[in-house]
């Protein structure tokens, strides 16, 4: 197994559990460019470190214009970023 493992899916299917496993990489530049979501298939991603078992960086697409901005996120600032987006998309 690769250091970071790539996760990606549908919110709409919260128990995807390992069929959400899209790839293991040896970095995470590498997992960044094989995940590509769209609204219309997979709308969150995570990437997790097999060293320290953690979430290190999270997508999350709330619209089509989310697409392009290929937001990731440093798993640590999730809890700030996640209300802040809920309240730009509620």
């Amino acid at each position: 197994m690769k250091k970071y493992l790539l996760f990606s899916g549908v919110s709409y299917y919260p128990c995807g559990g390992f069929s959400d496993f899209m790839g293991d990489f040896l970095s995470i530049e590498d997992a960044k460019l094989c995940e590509a979501p769209t609204k219309k298939t997979h709308d969150w991603a995570h990437i997790v470190d097999t060293e320290t078992m953690m979430i290190v960086l999270m997508k999350r697409i709330w619209t089509e214009d989310d697409l392009n901005s290929c937001l990731w996120i440093d798993a640590s600032e999730f809890d700030k970023w996640s209300a802040e987006m809920y309240i730009k998309h509620c």
